[in-house]
């Protein structure tokens, strides 16, 4: 039958974790890992906050989901776990750590192009300050990051640690839709499929364009009265409206502002409502 065959049956792994997510640094601190009575003086970084996976799915539990990377040998925590020293007085961590995969992950992801994520560690400490992480949100993805022999089975084991690929910003709401968005994100395919296929060449860098304007009205349109909050969220995340990258600052304003578009959007609703009377 073959392995990939007896994959295609089910028989195969996974880690349990999640493999794809977005999670934002609420808290971070030096430390032990507080949940496991293995090595308890290995010293990690350990990050927690609010998190969401790829469905748009709460990850963790009501404190949040936290992240776990080893800071390596020597070093030790100090100043109530907001920093760590190392025994010999170096300052960087081991590129082979855990930390060190998640400095190194970050500095890729700031070579990308992240320029806000750039201009935010500017301001900060180095990363042997837990400090340093608090605020910042990202994309992550579960890699394999080294493999080596199992001492107990001497087959080949591999190490995955999730890391960033993505600065997404600096607030919860940065993370994304949870899962109830997705009924918005039908209803978008349905009424701007036709405006959607080419919305560079309609809109304007200033949101002026009365077509990318009147496509916003229309989506606003399908929210209920009380639902304000989720279209002003779902309207500039281009999974659900497929032109939010093209809103510019003019179209952004009047958007966020209650008595303009959303008010706008009531109104045709209510027109449209009573035509169909």
């Amino acid at each position: 039958m073959g392995k990939d065959a007896l994959k295609s049956k089910g028989w195969e792994t996974d880690s349990g974790l999640p493999d794809d997510f977005t999670h934002l640094v609420a808290e971070a601190w030096f430390g032990p890992n507080e949940e496991s009575e293995r090595d308890p003086d290995k010293i990690y970084l350990n990050l927690r906050g609010p998190a969401l996976d790829a469905e748009g799915e709460p990850v963790g539990d009501d404190d949040g989901y936290v992240l776990r990377f080893g800071v390596g040998k020597h070093w030790e925590a100090v100043k109530q776990g907001s920093m760590v020293e190392h025994a010999n007085g170096a300052t960087k961590f081991n590129r082979n750590s855990g930390c060190g995969h998640l400095v190194t992950a970050i500095g890729e992801v700031v070579e990308a192009g992240a320029e806000e994520l750039e201009a935010l560690l500017k301001k900060r400490g180095a990363p042997t300050n837990a400090k340093t992480f608090t605020g910042l949100a990202f994309r992550y993805q579960r890699k394999v990051v080294s493999t080596f022999k199992s001492e107990d089975t001497g087959e080949n084991v591999n190490w995955e640690l999730p890391l960033p690929v993505a600065f997404v910003g600096t607030e919860e709401s940065d993370l994304g839709p949870q899962k109830k968005a997705k009924k918005a994100a039908v209803k978008t395919t349905r009424v701007s499929d036709d405006d959607d296929e080419k919305p560079a060449k309609k809109a304007k860098a200033a949101g002026g364009d009365d077509a990318l304007r009147a496509k916003v009205v229309k989506f606003a349109a399908q929210y209920e009265k009380d639902e304000f909050e989720d279209f002003t969220e779902e309207v500039f995340d281009a999974d659900i409206f497929k032109a939010a990258d093209s809103i510019g600052e003019e179209l952004k304003a009047e958007i966020l502002d209650e008595d303009v578009i959303w008010a706008e959007s009531r109104k045709a609703k209510k027109k449209a409502e009573s035509e169909n009377d």
